[in-house]
C-alpha cells in the first residue's frame, strides 16, 4: 500500500491521515512543546468551566483523553528526536523538552480541580456501558492510585517523588542511547544467536 492508498483508506473510515512535521532544530523544539502544553492547558480550562450538572462523557472524559492524545503526538515526535537525531544540541533540547512535558503531565494528575470535576461526574452515576464505562472507572482508579484521596501533604510528597523519578528515567534512557562502550563476545558465547544477526552490519 502506498501513501495515496493509505489516505484513501483513512478517508473511507472517516479518519484523516497526514505525515507529521518533525521538529528538527534545537530552537524550534521548546516552542513546539510550549504549544503542546498551552493547547492542553486551554482544553483543561474548558473542561473545568463546564458546570457539574452539564457534565457528560463527551465534554469530560473524551475531552480529557483527547487533550493527552493531541499533546502526546507532539511529545512523541520530540522524544524520537531525543533518541535518534545526529546533532547533540537537538538531542539535548529534546531531552529538556521531554522532561518539561513529563513534569507537566505528572502535575496534571495531581490537580485537585480536575479530580473533583471527574469525581462529580462519577458521583452522578451516569449510565455508561462498554468502553465508556471502563474509561471512567479506570480514570477514577488512576486518581486513587495517584493518591488523590490522601491528605494534601502526602499528595505533594508523592507528586514530588514521581516528578523526580520521571527526570531520572529520562536521563537513564538518554545515557543508554549515547553509550559508546564496545562489547566483545567469542563464538561460544554467541551460541544460539541467529546467523542473520551475526552477519548484519
Amino acid at each position: 500500500m502506498n501513501w495515496t492508498d493509505f489516505v484513501t483508506a483513512a478517508e473511507n473510515s472517516q479518519m484523516a491521515a497526514e505525515l507529521p512535521a518533525f521538529e528538527m532544530d534545537a530552537a524550534g523544539i521548546p516552542h513546539a512543546m510550549d504549544r503542546a502544553i498551552g493547547k492542553a492547558e486551554a482544553a483543561i480550562s474548558a473542561l473545568l468551566a463546564i458546570g457539574n450538572a452539564q457534565r457528560n462523557f463527551e465534554n469530560t472524559c473524551s475531552a480529557w483523553d483527547r487533550l493527552f492524545v493531541e499533546s502526546g503526538v507532539i511529545a512523541n515526535r520530540i522524544y524520537l528526536m531525543k533518541e535518534v537525531h545526529p546533532d547533540v544540541t537537538v538531542r539535548e533540547a529534546a531531552t529538556e523538552a521531554i522532561k518539561r512535558f513529563q513534569q507537566w503531565a505528572v502535575g496534571v494528575e495531581y490537580r485537585e480541580d480536575v479530580y473533583l470535576a471527574f469525581k462529580a461526574y462519577a458521583d452522578s452515576a451516569p449510565e455508561l456501558a462498554g468502553e465508556h464505562k471502563k474509561f471512567l472507572e479506570e480514570t477514577m482508579r488512576d486518581f486513587r492510585r495517584s493518591g488523590m484521596a490522601l491528605p494534601l501533604e502526602k499528595r505533594l510528597e508523592i507528586e514530588s517523588l514521581r516528578k523526580r523519578l520521571s527526570d531520572l528515567e529520562t536521563d537513564f534512557h538518554s545515557n543508554i542511547t549515547q553509550a559508546q562502550k564496545e562489547l566483545v563476545f567469542d563464538q561460544e558465547e554467541m551460541e544460539g544467536v541467529p546467523e542473520s544477526f551475526l552477519n548484519a552490519p
